[in-house]
């Protein structure tokens, strides 16, 4: 049993074992994965940082988080980046198919790379970050990696620098190829409060029917046409919710 112990030292080595953030569910694919949202864990395990401590200071200043996290106008976002750093998250993805990664990240310059995992196999090549014009939040561009094929199923999901750093990263969308499905994640914590939702939609588009499943209790939902007239609005006692619409 994996007891967070090391019984093959002198004393006793404690560690952290990796799970999702906040030991919540992994994060659904398609759908959008927030940069400072990797796993729960120590250093090695779910990420590594060169330097000590959060450059940053905001979310996730424990013992064991070396990360640097900063607050922005809209959430949050990595930034202090350097060769050799990485981060982990745990990811489901809902159905085999080929997907788009876009990874976005803001970089004054054009000297960096990176290169993602999945489940230590490396997907792609190397990626050259271009110049987006500086590091802040307005200055945020997608760099894309395509076709990548994903199996169903629970996956560990790595992003590492190989060359350079002093970009900013902000997060990642994964965009099925298969246009049937839409997931949404959100965290919003601008605040410091941690919030996990997680909203699947099927189809999409959809006609006449949507199903929406969460992993966070709802209470409303509120779906607008694409012209922004109102389609429907349904109250729920707040709960967890798995639910079949019909729209007319």
């Amino acid at each position: 049993m994996d007891n967070g112990i090391d019984d093959n030292c002198d004393g006793i080595n404690a560690y952290s074992p990796q799970v999702p953030y906040l030991n919540g569910p992994a994060w659904r694919i398609p759908g959008r994965i927030e940069a400072e949202h990797f796993d729960e864990g120590v250093q090695g395990i779910a990420f590594f940082d060169l330097d000590d401590g959060n450059n940053g200071g905001f979310l996730r200043n424990d013992l064991y988080d070396h990360v640097d996290i900063e607050k922005n106008s809209e959430s949050a976002n990595i930034g202090w980046t350097s060769k050799g750093e990485w981060l982990e998250y745990t990811v489901n993805v809902t159905n085999s198919g080929t997907y788009d990664i876009n990874t976005n990240l803001a970089s004054g310059g054009s000297n960096s790379r990176f290169q993602l995992f999945i489940d230590g196999n490396t997907i792609g090549g190397e990626i050259n970050i271009p110049n987006t014009g500086g590091i802040g939040i307005n200055q945020i561009s997608p760099v894309p990696v395509s076709n990548i094929y994903l199996s169903a199923g629970q996956h560990v999901f790595r992003f590492e620098i190989t060359k350079g750093g002093g970009f900013n990263l902000f997060n990642f969308d994964f965009v099925s190829r298969n246009g049937s499905e839409t997931a949404i994640n959100t965290n919003k914590n601008p605040e410091g409060t941690d919030v996990v939702t997680s909203i699947f939609l099927s189809p999409n588009p959809a006609k006449n029917h949507l199903n929406i499943n969460s992993n966070s209790k709802i209470n409303e939902i509120v779906l607008y046409s694409l012209v922004g007239n109102l389609v429907k609005q349904q109250f729920f006692k707040p709960a967890f919710i798995d639910i079949f619409l019909t729209v007319t």
